[in-house]
């Protein structure tokens, strides 16, 4: 027991590094920035002053990414309560768009809904990875002139834009319905709203993991306003953009035509894995810490809050899309920070049952618990010598093979009534 205290210590400073490329590695600053951030914690900073804004990131360049050990192995990722891994589709994807909100005559806009230029997803199978973008339909029906730095006309009626110097499967296409699963899950899908007389709870599940960076504009891109302004009714307010059952189902049926001509119908259920709470800090930053490099973060400086120009010149085009596609490297980030958990794990020789927490506060208090489980142990009767209820099982997906923990004996007794009693 008295080491724990620099066992949290040591916890605390290899999850708040904040040297370029060092997620595990020289922390001479490491105090100083644990700190600031707790004390920002304490003021209740508002997130707009305690973290840049998406488009207002600093500039630099991400380091050489460190590649990952032969025996890496990455905590499982537990599947939901319910999956049935015969009907339901998981499908993984990381998503980004482009937008803008200026006024045409240059003033900043005062209620004014993003209007999205493009879609970026990036689509994971196996060990491989998928990268597209979309020309949103948003656009497509968007007509308007640009303010004093240039004029622009777009026809509805056309066609996307055409891209030159790029190959076929990045060039930007379009989607005709609701959102752009169909194009993404292939040619025999359909999307549909269910019926109003329609139940479909018991339907089997497309499961959507969603990764995203900070901003829930990404997920409205995406999904259009109809599923958003459901969504958004379910999250948790706070700095990362978080769901309270981790699963969210919407009102959206997936349906698939089979070869034999029947139609299976599935319910959409979302996930939305947040990564700004890795670091709180802007997405090239948090990539430089893990070593993701982002080559092309910095093509696009001078058109930071008018995308919709580059877009429409044909001679920035290009740039814009690389820039724009260069964004997707969230899978990537979410790999390394999993390495960056399981070499703290080796390090206090515990074994982790479960993936990493999105935030640094819950992986710092996570990392602890496992630690002080096993230092102290429990005999296997305690919940009745000390008249605890056992773990409910909503709360604890493991119930079966988590074995008793001082975490329950303290969560039941409290610290310092603890301390007192004998």
């Amino acid at each position: 027991m008295e080491n724990l205290d620099s066992v949290f210590n040591t916890i605390f400073k290899y999850t708040t590094t904040k040297k370029k490329g060092n997620a595990i590695g020289k922390k001479e600053n490491a105090n100083e920035q644990v700190e600031q951030k707790v004390n920002l914690a304490e003021q209740n900073v508002p997130e707009e002053e305690a973290t840049p804004r998406r488009r207002g990131r600093p500039r630099g360049t991400a380091s050489k990414r460190r590649s990952k050990p032969k025996n890496h192995q990455n905590p499982p990722e537990l599947l939901p309560k319910g999956t049935n891994t015969a009907t339901d589709i998981i499908l993984k994807i990381e998503i980004d768009a482009e937008w803008f909100t200026k006024e045409f005559n240059g003033t900043p806009p005062v209620a004014r809904p993003p209007i999205f230029i493009t879609l970026q997803v990036a689509q994971s199978k196996g060990e491989s990875k998928l990268r597209r973008i979309f020309q949103h339909p948003q656009f497509n029906q968007f007509t308007s002139q640009a303010d004093q730095e240039g004029v622009f006309h777009v026809d509805p009626s056309t066609q996307p834009l055409p891209v030159t110097g790029l190959r076929p499967q990045l060039a930007p296409g379009t989607w005709k319905g609701e959102t752009p699963l169909p194009d993404l899950l292939g040619q025999c899908f359909s999307e549909r709203q269910p019926r109003e007389d329609e139940k479909i709870d018991h339907y089997p599940k497309l499961r959507l993991i969603t990764t995203i960076y900070y901003t829930f504009a990404d997920i409205i891109a995406f999904l259009g306003l109809r599923l958003s302004k459901v969504l958004i009714e379910q999250l948790y307010a706070g700095k990362s953009i978080r769901l309270p059952g981790r699963w969210a189902p919407l009102p959206h049926v997936i349906s698939e035509k089979r070869s034999d001509g029947s139609v299976v119908d599935r319910q959409l259920v979302i996930e939305i894995r947040d990564l700004f709470g890795i670091e709180y800090e802007s997405l090239q930053s948090t990539a430089a810490a893990y070593n993701v490099p982002m080559p092309h973060k910095d093509l696009m400086d001078d058109y930071k809050d008018r995308m919709h120009l580059a877009y429409t010149d044909p001679t920035m085009r290009d740039k814009m899309i690389q820039y724009a596609l260069g964004d997707l490297v969230l899978a990537e980030l979410w790999e390394a920070y999993q390495h960056n958990y399981s070499k703290l794990c080796e390090i206090f020789n515990v074994t982790p049952k479960l993936p990493p927490p999105n935030t640094k506060g819950a992986l710092v208090a996570h990392l602890f618990q496992l630690v002080l489980n096993s230092t102290v142990k429990l005999p296997g009767d305690f919940h009745d010598i000390f008249d605890i209820r056992r773990p409910h099982e909503r709360y604890s997906p493991l119930k079966d093979v988590t074995p008793p923990s001082i975490s329950h004996l303290l969560k039941g007794y409290g610290c310092k009534s603890l301390a007192k009693s004998e």
